[in-house]
């Protein structure tokens, strides 16, 4: 079986982290980003809810951090005002890819724990690639 360091709670920590550091609340993200709630925002920070890849992205953009940072605690890119637009135009595209494997694999059948597991497989393959 595979095993995965994949850790929701560690990227809800990070998640905090990063709106912390820009000086945001949590009521300011709802607003910001949409949501109905706050819980939301908590759930992500909790790690009790893992942000659709929109969300993500959204995320990783207002904070000024890269997804795989968010995923991984690594610092593999930062977004700042010299490569925002580049790093967003990359994120758009990957956002959407990722949006249309997460339909995808909906349809046929996984369920969210499924999907975190094959993305903390993704992670781990593209780790041991390096």
């Amino acid at each position: 079986m595979f095993e995965s360091n994949f850790n929701p709670r560690a990227v809800g920590e990070r998640l905090k982290k990063a709106r912390l550091d820009k000086g945001y609340t949590q009521e300011q993200i709802v607003q910001k980003l949409g949501y109905r709630a706050v819980s939301t925002v908590s759930s992500h920070e909790c790690g009790t809810r893992m942000p659709r890849p929109e969300e993500l992205n959204s995320l990783a953009i207002l904070y000024g951090v890269s997804v795989d940072w968010l995923f991984t605690g690594e610092e593999v890119g930062v977004f700042n005002e010299a490569n925002s637009r580049a790093e967003t135009t990359f994120s758009d595209r990957t956002t959407q890819k990722a949006k249309d494997m997460y339909t995808k694999l909906l349809k046929e059948g996984f369920n969210e724990k499924q999907i975190e597991k094959f993305i903390a497989m993704v992670i781990e393959i593209k780790r041991a690639a390096r």
